[in-house]
């Protein structure tokens, strides 16, 4: 049996252990492992293990050009105009106008108005940011969604691109290596479990 390559969904964060623990043993054991996320920094305590392929989604979402483009209106473009015209004796205040802009009022927008817009216009594109750097690191074996915030990225993932999943397990949680035991109901797992 080939060793394999399993893609794991945690874009709700909430098994931070289960997902840390079940992809080192994926790839302590020879197989591959990718982690779908939205924020690696918002896992606490160890990193993944080196060999573990991460693919951050809020990473996607900030190269993505309307993201880019609303960062360059509510933060950059004004950065910019604060640093050229504070100069000299006006550096100080205009350091600290632009200080209280980005905390008061910048990042207010971007979290309460350009975030959901921009979710709720662009699921589509959220979709085909992950299909591109997702299934370009594919076939996979198995894909366990760890967590109820995944699904919708897996039902996405695997409705646009059929082909690819025909024949992946695809499981909710982190049992995705048992088998169909002799009833039906309980699952066993490999080792007899």
């Amino acid at each position: 049996m080939t060793a394999p390559h399993v893609l794991f969904v945690a874009t709700g964060g909430d098994r931070h252990l289960g997902v840390w623990t079940e992809s080192r043993r994926v790839v302590t054991g020879g197989g591959r492992a990718l982690v779908l996320l939205d924020h690696a920094d918002a896992w606490p305590g160890k990193p993944l293990h080196r060999r573990v392929k991460v693919v951050e989604t809020s990473k996607l979402e900030k190269r993505h050009w309307p993201r880019r483009a609303a960062n360059l209106v509510l933060f950059r473009g004004p950065a910019w105009l604060l640093r050229a015209v504070g100069r000299g004796r006006l550096a100080d205040p205009a350091g600290r106008m632009l200080t209280a802009y980005q905390d008061q009022v910048a990042s207010r927008v971007q979290r309460l108005v350009v975030l959901p817009v921009y979710r709720a216009l662009s699921r589509t594109s959220r979709a085909r940011l992950i299909n591109r750097h997702v299934l370009s690191k594919g076939p996979f074996d198995a894909v366990v969604v760890s967590d109820p915030h995944g699904l919708r990225d897996v039902a996405a993932l695997v409705r646009a691109n059929p082909d690819v999943f025909h024949g992946t397990r695809v499981s909710f949680g982190l049992a995705y290596d048992s088998e169909v035991g002799p009833d039906p109901h309980q699952a066993v797992n490999r080792d007899g479990r």
